[in-house]
């Protein structure tokens, strides 16, 4: 929907607002003409050891980036090894702060919800829950430092 259209429908709503004794239902629909479609959630992430390299070095330990739902399968004799499910999203190169940056890079997801969060308090026309968004914000915080 254009920019026009979206003025125009927000401007009828605020009318029918205005004119309708059922306020509540009134405020429903304008939040109606309000709702944007939502981008598809970016996939949960977890920092993952190498599989072959695990303990091995401390960098090694917190090289992969996968998704969260990643499990790794081993064969009978464990030295070989795929991703059964999941994905690897990135692997870290080795440098001072691997773990740290590692464990930023799992946390965007999560810190983006929560942001959007945040700003969503400022959109008076939503029922906000901000101890949820709060409780998500400290999570991501978490997450972030490890």
């Amino acid at each position: 929907m254009d920019k026009e259209a979206q003025i125009e429908n927000l401007t009828d709503s605020i009318f029918d607002l205005m004119e309708d004794s059922n306020f509540e239902e009134a405020l429903r629909r304008a939040r109606e003409h309000r709702k944007v479609e939502k981008p598809e959630p970016l996939p949960r992430l977890k920092v993952m050891a190498d599989p072959k390299n695990e303990g091995k070095h401390p960098l090694h330990d917190n090289r992969w980036i996968v998704t969260a739902n990643t499990e790794i399968d081993w064969n009978h004799n464990e030295t070989e090894w795929a991703l059964g499910v999941g994905s690897l999203v990135s692997q870290m190169t080795d440098c001072q702060h691997q773990s740290r940056y590692a464990r930023l890079f799992a946390a965007a997801p999560d810190m983006l919800d929560a942001l959007e969060g945040v700003v969503s308090i400022d959109d008076i026309s939503k029922d906000v829950d901000i101890k949820a968004i709060i409780e998500t914000a400290k999570a991501a915080i978490a997450k972030a430092r490890g």
